[in-house]
């Protein structure tokens, strides 16, 4: 017996959420970076890469979900959700892989925080609204009735 396609897209968004979650707490700042040496640089350097693996999961799961709604605002919803994604993925890559490889430079370190927390901060407001375009969307959709099952 086969999963059924709803399953499976809530599956991806759990695992997908969860997986940066749990081990964001080994997090290092850039403090850190510059002082605990190569350790510290290959635990950043897990931290950022499964968040950004994590990514392509989310979307798979919120593609599964708007299969099972498809509503234009579930799909302005999925589209704007694509390019917090786009944000995510630079902050990840900025203090991941490219803050370690310039901590040794103040002045390019210095830039490359603020380059990662512009993209940081709009990816977690663009997200944070976009959750809630969703959230609302799919109440909507079960307050008239429908399920989460197949749309016709």
């Amino acid at each position: 017996m086969s999963m059924p396609p709803e399953r499976r897209a809530a599956i991806a968004l759990l695992i997908g959420v969860l997986a940066p979650l749990l081990i964001m707490g080994m997090h290092p700042t850039g403090g850190d970076i510059t002082r605990g040496g190569a350790r510290l640089v290959t635990i950043n350097h897990w931290v950022h890469g499964v968040s950004l693996a994590a990514q392509p999961v989310v979307f798979l799961g919120l593609l599964g979900l708007w299969r099972s709604v498809r509503s234009d605002l579930a799909t302005a919803g999925l589209v704007s959700y694509s390019f917090g994604i786009v944000a995510i993925l630079s902050a990840a890559v900025l203090s991941g892989f490219v803050a370690p490889d310039v901590a040794a430079d103040s002045l390019l370190l210095g830039y490359t925080g603020q380059l990662n927390q512009g993209f940081a901060v709009r990816a977690i407001v663009i997200v944070t609204l976009l959750q809630g375009i969703w959230i609302l969307q799919v109440v909507g959709h079960l307050l008239r009735g429908g399920s989460l099952g197949r749309a016709p």
